[in-house]
């Protein structure tokens, strides 16, 4: 069909059809026209067709096919000037029209209105609508028109080319149009016109409305820039030099293509929440992964290597992955998804991953686990991309999925960099492991995470290997003199952070007659805390900047233990591989790492009943578990604890009613996963006047969150459940915890995270006795907030499954009294100073946990020092008597043992205090000889001989405890017996030490 404006009668009767129908009308009174004649076109389409607007800009047609209920519209125009604002119900892209990255047969209408006399070129157009449109898809056009033709001279409006189309360009256009599979539907005659009605720079013209049905496919994928490429001479048709030219296609594609993928980006920074730059950055990416899929071979590793890679490099760093995925743009991932699904054998398998690295985080993309198929020029970036965590989870159930994406690629890589561990190949895999695997992600899930953080350790350790570190080593004996326990505690540093609050306690109110305490950091300053922390130890170490010289530093100060005081089980940061080591007798870790440490080094991890399930917590630990009574936590703020707030926050401020219910939360950004969003957003839902306030950016965590995305993401849930943004805010991070409990009195209830729950974001609202709800799990890391709610006697706020979060959290924003009531009784408790404030009585816990530790490792040692077997008998010769009598003695007690038939689980030790080892081992073989000699006796078959010289009082009760009985000799070294209090041991006469052959055993020692 084609239809010319004949006059401005047209005109005006077309905008009052529109304003009768209630419709929008154009910007331009005179384009009232084009809109009323498409009108009439698209009325009887389904409102759910999908429609294109080639050259948007103004957005005037868009927003007529919006007032008509079209629900699947699109626009791209090479000058997005139009943005159509946030929530704007199409989707807008910047870009050529003739070369889009729309899907095949994707759209049912593509509309052009007063685009094509600015210098379009018709072929690609045509060739481009019959690409994107279904078949029998309608192509709706119009343009400026005059049947003669008309001279414009050099009139450029906004810098563009301008034509008025004479009745001969409209008849090249339609045979054009016909070339490339579209027809006219009906009246396929161009009207005649004898009125100009349209004058604009002294230039008369009118306008003409063409509208095509697509017929058939004719669409060239390769087709060439006939204009451009060829020239035409009297006879013939010759090629001009560019068919001759050499350089590769990646080449030519990308000649400007970096520098639009750097403008998109930064823009794209500067304007997160413009859908004008988050599309312009969509184009970029649908650019670079078409060319990508185009590229022979023989050309990805050149072009990865110069601008094309280089601008998929930027794309990869440019935060376009946190965006959620349109439909088109899901529907290509969809189908490159399943081209990488079949494998590297499969054709173009690198170009596919290579488009997918764009699109998705590796946990999303069904990839294979064989490094081996990756090309050497990708692996490092390849590598990368693997290790790289998504910034954060966008849909329900991806936490759990990453937990099983990052679990086989760990199991993966352990085996392949454990059973090779000569290939350079392997040794470089570990080393990108260890620079860039951060295991953060993988928290928030109900799962064990044993096995991963073992294999993480193994491999971080194999890394060290390599590197030439010394990770094993074994602690010369003690001191018999020392009788402290030397502590060390060990943490990046002891500023203001949840890490040193939650250490403090640890060691502030520690017994100093039993414990000599060094504090170790890598970072050290002159802040109050910092001195304040070091003014409750014996000394304070910064520590050299590399980690060979840190590991002697620790070693070098002998330490019987020390505690980790930093996580170590996300990043390979300079604490965690310090624990990699060997650095103490004992090594512990404690709540400063949320999971297991998975190290080989570390001993022992200290939790609390409360903060453990009931059933089988060890077989979350690689360390041995030690639980304190009620919470694993304490918290001592020392010199933050009467900070002054720096902010002034109120209702008012912020938009929100006095009468409103306002559910607040300080769950860091992570812990508010997609599943958390949905609970919390029912809630709200459910709850009458209600808000939703958020604080969840804290800087111990990170410095850098994807707080666009999470806003968008937050938003699109509660648009889902018909909330408006209203209801939602959220807010920065403030400088302390002050002004975080100033926040705070604007809420009514506090919601907890799961399954990662809170601790000391959750003490802050118990501290101004804001009603809580929190929920447990099977984890150490889902049941801290749990914790904290039992040592306050608060059963009643923890929730067993989200069905009963929920119902609490409604019943506290619903019911005033109700809030008020558990308010009160939070208020009366913290009044009490509860567990987790007492650091008094937490430093005492933990002393008698180190002494009991410490204890048990030194009778470890003391067992394999003496090779102390399950009879233990003691002798204390008396070193100063004459030879023959000492050598009697000797003669009589150990052949005495050693006709005894359970010799082989004895052991004789002898104390050597008032004589030489040297001297005392002499005497020894010669005894031993004499038996052999003599009376055919073995010694070597047993009795165990051990000589003992000076011990620790520490040692001397372990040994005590560890005595069957003193073998009494007639000379005996009365001073040494005293000095280790033997003359309570149980003693056997050595002229009565008597063997009872039918039972086997020593008679009862008198």
């Amino acid at each position: 069909m084609i239809k010319v404006l004949k006059n401005w009668q047209e005109i005006g009767d077309a905008t009052l059809r529109l304003q009768r129908k209630g419709l929008p009308t154009h910007s331009d009174t005179r384009k009232n026209w084009d809109l009323s004649l498409l009108y009439e076109t698209i009325a009887s389409e389904n409102r759910n067709s999908r429609i294109v607007d080639l050259g948007c800009s103004p957005g005037c047609t868009l927003v007529l096919l919006i007032s008509l209920g079209f629900t699947n519209l699109y626009g791209i125009d090479f000058d997005l000037e139009f943005t159509g604002g946030r929530n704007f119900p199409a989707n807008l892209y910047k870009g050529d029209l003739t070369d889009t990255t729309f899907e095949s047969d994707f759209f049912d209408v593509a509309i052009s209105i007063s685009v094509i006399e600015h210098g379009v070129d018709l072929k690609e157009l045509f060739n481009e609508a019959n690409r994107i449109l279904k078949k029998d898809g309608l192509l709706f056009l119009t343009t400026d028109y005059w049947a003669e033709k008309q001279d414009v001279g050099e009139i450029n409006p906004l810098g563009l080319p301008w034509k008025v189309f004479s009745e001969a360009d409209i008849q090249e256009l339609i045979n054009i149009a016909q070339d490339y599979g579209f027809s006219l539907n009906e009246d396929i005659n161009i009207p005649s016109c004898s009125e100009q009605t349209i004058i604009w720079q002294g230039i008369e013209y009118t306008f003409i409305a063409l509208i095509f049905k697509k017929k058939e496919a004719v669409y060239q994928k390769s087709r060439e820039k006939v204009d451009k490429n060829v020239s035409v001479g009297e006879d013939s048709i010759k090629l001009t030099a560019t068919e001759n030219q050499t350089e590769s296609r990646a080449e030519r594609a990308t000649e400007s293509l970096l520098s639009t993928v750097r403008v998109s980006c930064e823009n794209y920074h500067k304007n997160l929440d413009e859908n004008s730059a988050v599309q312009d950055l969509r184009f970029s990416r649908k650019k670079v992964a078409d060319l990508w899929l185009n590229l022979a071979e023989g050309e990805l590793e050149s072009a990865y290597l110069g601008e094309l890679g280089e601008a998929h490099r930027i794309l990869l760093n440019s935060g376009i992955k946190n965006e959620q995925l349109t439909d088109t743009e899901q529907r290509f991932l969809d189908e490159v998804a399943a081209e990488l699904s079949r494998g590297f054998d499969a054709p173009k398998a690198i170009p596919y991953l290579l488009v997918a690295m764009l699109y998705r985080p590796a946990a999303q993309l069904p990839l294979q686990h064989d490094i081996l198929r990756i090309p050497q020029w990708l692996l490092n970036n390849y590598l990368t991309f693997m290790f790289e965590p998504p910034a954060l989870f966008q849909e329900v159930g991806e936490a759990d999925s990453y937990y099983h994406y990052a679990k086989e690629w760990v199991d993966y890589l352990h085996e392949k960099i454990l059973s090779n561990q000569e290939s350079q190949l392997w040794q470089d895999v570990a080393v990108s492991f260890y620079q860039n695997a951060n295991f953060i992600p993988v928290y928030f899930n109900s799962q064990n995470l044993k096995d991963i953080c073992q294999k993480r350790a193994e491999i971080l350790e194999f890394v060290l290997k390599i590197g030439g570190h010394q990770i094993d080593w074994d602690f010369p004996e003690r001191l018999h003199e020392r009788n402290k326990i030397r502590l060390g505690i060990l943490a990046a540093h002891f500023q203001p952070q949840t890490e040193t609050f939650a250490t403090l306690p640890v060691y502030k109110h520690l017994n100093r007659d039993l414990f000599e305490i060094i504090l170790y950091t890598v970072q050290a300053g002159n802040h109050r805390l910092e001195r304040y922390c070091g003014g409750h130890a014996d000394a304070r170490v910064l520590l050299p900047q590399d980690l060979p010289s840190q590991v002697q530093t620790i070693r070098d100060g002998d330490l019987d233990v020390i505690l980790i005081a930093t996580n170590v089980t996300a990043g390979a940061n300079s604490i965690a591989l310090l624990a990699l080591h060997r650095l103490a007798r004992i090594q512990i870790a404690n709540v400063c790492s949320c999971i297991t440490t998975g190290m080989r080094h570390v001993d022992y991890y200290v939790s609390g009943l409360f903060s453990e399930p009931e059933n089988a917590p060890q077989q979350h630990y690689t360390e041995t578990l030690l639980t304190l009574d009620g919470s694993a936590h304490c918290y001592d703020f020392a010199t933050e604890e009467q900070l002054t707030a720096t902010i002034s926050v109120n209702r008012e401020k912020l938009g929100i009613a006095e009468d409103a219910v306002v559910y607040i939360s300080g769950s860091n950004f992570y812990k508010i996963t997609p599943e958390v969003e949905a609970v919390w957003t029912k809630i709200v839902a459910s709850t009458p006047n209600s808000k939703l306030v958020l604080y969840p950016f804290n800087p111990n965590w990170s410095s850098n969150y994807a707080v666009a995305a999470f806003g968008k993401r937050l938003a699109a849930s509660f648009a889902r459940y018909g909330l408006s943004e209203e209801q939602l805010i959220i807010l920065d991070c403030v400088p302390n915890r002050a002004d975080v409990l100033e926040r705070l009195k604007l809420g009514d209830v506090y919601l907890d995270s799961y399954p990662f729950a809170g601790a000391t974001s959750l003490l802050d609202p118990l501290t101004i006795g804001l009603p809580t709800v929190a929920m447990g799990g099977s984890t150490f890391r889902s049941r801290v907030g749990l914790a904290l709610l039992k040592e306050l006697q608060l059963d009643e706020l923890i929730a067993e499954n989200e069905e009963s979060y929920i119902e609490l959290a409604i019943a506290l924003g619903t019911n005033r009294e109700l809030r008020q009531q558990n308010s009160n009784l939070i208020e009366q408790r913290m009044q009490s100073n509860p567990k987790f404030l007492d650091s008094r009585t937490y430093s005492a816990q933990m002393g008698n946990l180190f002494q009991e530790v410490f204890r048990s490792q030194q009778a470890t040692v003391l067992t394999d020092n003496l090779n102390l077997r399950a009879i233990n008998l003691i002798i204390f010769p008396d070193w100063s008597q004459s030879e023959d009598t000492l050598f009697q003695e000797l003669t009589n007690a150990i052949g005495a043992i050693a006709n005894h038939p359970d010799k082989s689980k004895m052991t004789l030790l002898v104390d050597t205090s008032n004589v030489s080892e040297e001297d005392a081992n002499l005497a020894l073989s010669g005894v031993a000889m004499n038996l052999l000699i003599e009376q055919d006796l073995d010694v070597s078959d047993g009795p165990e001989i051990s000589l003992i010289g000076q011990l620790s009082q520490m040692q001397r009760e372990i040994l005590i405890s560890r005595l069957y009985g003193r073998i009494v000799l007639e000379n005996e070294n009365r001073e040494a017996i005293a000095r280790v209090q033997a003359q309570h041991i149980p003693t056997h006469q050595l002229d009565s030490l008597i063997i009872s052959h039918s039972r086997n055993e020593i008679s009862s020692p008198s």
